[in-house]
């Protein structure tokens, strides 16, 4: 009867070539991921590059947008003293005399308005 390999080096092979296999795919993925790693880097010198080409530009643009922000700051406390003074001295009720006051204006221009429409009507040539 012929004698059959022995498990243990059979086993063994397996498991390096299992290792081999292992290794070696594990080495492709370390070279994707270098070459990953290099276009990023390649990226980030660009980026970086650019903003130091830029830096003048870019701290004039953050200062005019400070400026804007205080000019913005200085017309709302402007504004909310304009709204206190109108508050104070009810702008609310002299409008409304003015209102009650016009109603007669208003209704004599509406009237002069359709009087002169029907006289361009008429007057106008064939």
């Amino acid at each position: 009867r012929p004698s059959a390999a022995p498990p243990r080096p059979i086993f063994r092979r397996g498991f390096y070539g299992f290792v081999i296999v292992a290794m070696t795919l594990l080495t492709v993925y370390v070279g994707k991921l270098y070459v990953i790693e290099h276009e990023q880097q390649q990226k980030a010198e660009v980026v970086y590059q650019e903003v130091r080409e830029n830096k003048g530009w870019l701290s004039r643009i953050m200062v005019v947008e400070a400026a804007l922000i205080t000019f913005n700051v200085v017309l709302a406390y402007r504004g909310v003293k304009v709204w206190m003074l109108i508050k104070r001295i009810k702008i609310g009720q002299i409008i409304k005399g003015i209102r009650t006051r016009l109603a007669p204006v208003r209704w004599t221009i509406r009237q002069v308005s359709r009087t002169k429409r029907l006289v361009g009507w008429t007057l106008k040539p064939f």
